[in-house]
C-alpha cells in the first residue's frame, strides 16, 4: 500500500471494476492525493488507474512501511484515531456514513436560491 502524489497526466477511479463517473471518479490537478486508507489502515476502498486520455502519468510515490517507520506507530496510532473521530462527528451532523470503504460520500451543499442582503 502506497499513499501517492500525481505530479503529471489524469488518473481514473476504478471501484467493484467500473469506472467512478462523478466529480471523485478523477484525479487530474497536478498535486492532488491519494491512498492515504492504505497509508493510515491498510485498506482500499478503489482502485487508481492512469487515464488512457493520458500520454504520460507521473506519480510520487510514499510507502506504507517507509512512512510506518518514518513517523513511527504512536503517531500513526494517534492519526488513525483522529480520523476515526473526525468521520464520527460527520457521520452524526451529516446522518450519512461517510467512511470510504463503505463506498459513501457526503453531496456538498448547493443553496435552492441564494439571497444578498
Amino acid at each position: 500500500m502506497c499513499y501517492y502524489i500525481l505530479k503529471e497526466g489524469e488518473c481514473i477511479v476504478v471501484k467493484d471494476g467500473k469506472t467512478v463517473h462523478d466529480v471523485h471518479g478523477r484525479i487530474h490537478a497536478k498535486g492532488s492525493t491519494f491512498g492515504e486508507n492504505g497509508l493510515l489502515f491498510g485498506t482500499r476502498s478503489a482502485s487508481i488507474v492512469a487515464s488512457p486520455k493520458t500520454k504520460k502519468t507521473v506519480l510520487y510515490c510514499l510507502d506504507r512501511n517507509i512512512f510506518r517507520e518514518c513517523v513511527g506507530d504512536d503517531e500513526i496510532t494517534k492519526l488513525q484515531e483522529k480520523i476515526k473521530r473526525i468521520q464520527s462527528v460527520l457521520d452524526t451532523l451529516s446522518g450519512a456514513d461517510t467512511k470510504m470503504r463503505k463506498g459513501t460520500i457526503i453531496k456538498p451543499y448547493k443553496p435552492e436560491s441564494v439571497r444578498v442582503v
